[in-house]
């Protein structure tokens, strides 16, 4: 499913959205949109790829992006974009994604513009991928452009881990089974994303999906 969607900053000033991406889509909802802005408008293009614009026009924005996607031999790609074109906001895109399969491919691109108007800004992009299986690859990419120096600061990071074996054996040592130990790696990796979603029934199904899928 590719969405593309705008966002208009408005005067309101806390924002939070909420992106899923997997193709099995019958387990879950793959997208959620959760915001007070009654302005959101999307379209559906492709299978696994979304795309998020938001335009912060209006001074005093706080906005923040929690995205997980999900590759299972197949492929999964998301494209965030921030304008900061007004002061004193901020934004934090924080993305996570995991892949299983030789087949699996990721790519995320996090885009934040900060024009010559947006003083004050301060911004954070944070990506994190767990491989699960060799031949499986991720793409991170985050993009910072700064056209003002009067900025409270401006950060991003990417990283790209495969599974940690020494950590499987050392919780199998200890009597823990093999399948549990890996639905704690796994699990703990995810958790800091699921945890900032609203709890009901997508949420659910998305562990459901992770249990079946990417803990083996």
């Amino acid at each position: 499913m590719c969405v593309r969607t705008t966002i208009e900053s408005t005067p309101k000033s806390d924002r939070d959205y909420y992106i899923l991406i997997s193709d099995k889509k019958t387990a879950f909802a793959d997208i959620i949109l959760d915001s007070n802005n009654d302005d959101i408008k999307y379209e559906i293009y492709d299978t696994n790829n979304f795309k998020i614009l938001i335009n912060l026009n209006t001074p005093n924005v706080n906005v923040n992006v929690y995205a997980l996607y999900l590759a299972s031999n197949s492929s999964a790609k998301l494209h965030t974009i921030v304008n900061h074109n007004a002061p004193d906001c901020t934004s934090f895109v924080h993305a996570k994604g995991a892949l299983t399969g030789s087949k699996a491919r990721t790519s995320w691109i996090g885009d934040v513009h900060i024009s010559p108007n947006a003083s004050g800004t301060s911004t954070n992009e944070k990506n994190e991928n767990l491989v699960l299986t060799p031949g499986a690859k991720a793409v991170s990419v985050p993009n910072l452009e700064i056209l003002t120096g009067e900025i409270l600061g401006a950060r991003h990071s990417s990283s790209i881990t495969n599974f940690d074996d020494e950590q499987l054996f050392y919780l199998t040592s200890r009597g823990i089974s093999e399948t549990a130990a890996k639905s704690m790696i796994v699990g703990g990796f995810f958790d800091s994303i699921i945890s900032k979603f609203p709890a009901g029934t997508a949420i659910e199904n998305v562990r459901k999906t992770i249990e079946n899928e990417f803990i083996k």
